[in-house]
């Protein structure tokens, strides 16, 4: 591998990712104020590969996420009144069609992040990256997503799943 950045053959580079090292206390991260986070960062110098080069793309059963080239109508993801009313459905109809469910309810609309040396970094709610391996779904909060998005009580849930969908603009 070549060093920190460095595109190698194979499409990987080598690069830094903070995971969270074992605490004694709860971890948390605090989105608009980093001065708040009670978190224990351990780096590791980790292989990245371009997933786009693989001779088979990675699948939602396989690898747990799928790479898709997907158009937009949004014409401004800064207004959120267009995100919701265009993205949302977008998003919806490709997760749909994505994972054969029966219906994907969707939750409020997404998060618009930039990178740090963006001067729009930091300027809305949630805009900055979190700097650290995690999960935006625990346990509990699925299962409580999945009981408050039920369809009716005469028709339950036998299976729910939560995905994240990302896109780069």
């Amino acid at each position: 591998m070549g060093t920190a950045g460095q595109a190698t053959p194979g499409h990987r580079v080598r690069g830094g990712m903070n995971f969270i090292a074992p605490m004694d206390r709860r971890p948390r991260f605090h989105a608009n104020d980093h001065a708040r986070d009670v978190l224990v960062l351990d780096p590791h110098t980790v292989d990245i590969e371009d997933a786009r080069a693989r001779p088979t793309p990675p699948s939602l059963d396989v690898e747990g996420f799928v790479l898709c080239r997907h158009p937009t109508d949004v014409r401004d993801f800064r207004d959120p009144a267009e995100v919701t009313r265009v993205h949302c459905a977008e998003i919806r109809e490709l997760l749909l069609r994505l994972t054969g469910a029966d219906e994907v309810v969707m939750t409020p609309t997404g998060v618009l992040r930039f990178g740090e040396r963006s001067p729009e970094c930091g300027t809305l709610n949630n805009s900055q990256p979190a700097r650290f391996v995690h999960i935006d779904v625990s346990d509990a909060t699925a299962a409580d997503f999945t009981r408050r998005s039920a369809p009716s009580q005469a028709r339950p849930i036998r299976r729910a799943a939560h995905y994240n969908a990302w896109r780069v603009l």
